[in-house]
């Protein structure tokens, strides 16, 4: 008689199924103004109510997206494994990579500024941004009211723009908002690779 064969048990990473769950189901996890660019309320909309309406609105985005367009690993990198950690510190990488791009080192060093990017990005991470050499030969134009949003929103973009490249940052990307467009920032994958390691 044959024994049966028993699978071991092999932990499953959430973070390969955080990626999988993005990707494949972007409707349940998808900034609010992409279900409003569907002409959804999204206020309205409860992911879970109703399949067939999940099923569409999970096609559309992935086609809209193109993104994925074949099939994702079963097994993250180290590296792919600390981009999907920032996750939830996806805004504070945005705000990071909008003020690189402005190029203006008052914005961290000036105290009305740095009050004005609480709480998304406090003290020690603005300390790194300086440390790790944070562009700033401009001088500052926004106000301390202006500079938040301005800043988020040109992170968003440029992580948008780079997100192409890496299917992890494209997984996070349905987190963000749609934007018109993307954002070029030379040297962008740096300064990520940079951020990666410091928030």
């Amino acid at each position: 008689m044959l024994a049966k064969y028993q699978a071991p048990d092999i932990p499953i990473d959430e973070k390969i199924v955080r990626l999988h769950q993005l990707a494949w189901q972007p409707a349940r996890f998808a900034h609010p103004s992409w279900l409003v660019k569907m002409g959804l309320r999204s206020e309205k909309y409860h992911y879970g109510d109703c399949q067939t309406l999940d099923n569409i609105l999970n096609r559309q985005l992935i086609d809209w997206r193109g993104f994925p367009k074949q099939p994702l690993p079963a097994v993250l990198t180290n590296k792919q494994k600390a981009q999907m950690a920032l996750e939830r510190r996806l805004d504070a990488v945005c705000m990071a990579l909008g003020l690189v791009s402005l190029r203006c080192s008052d914005y961290l060093r000036i105290r009305h500024y740095r009050q004005a990017l609480y709480p998304i990005l406090n003290d020690e991470d603005v300390c790194q941004l300086l440390g790790i050499g944070c562009p700033g030969e401009r001088a500052a134009i926004l106000s301390p009211e202006m500079l938040p949003s301005i800043a988020l929103q040109l992170g968003r973009g440029i992580l948008h723009a780079t997100s192409s490249a890496a299917i992890t940052w494209q997984a996070l990307s349905i987190l963000l908002p749609p934007l018109p467009r993307a954002i070029w920032l030379p040297s962008a994958d740096l300064w990520l690779a940079r951020l990666e390691r410091l928030l």
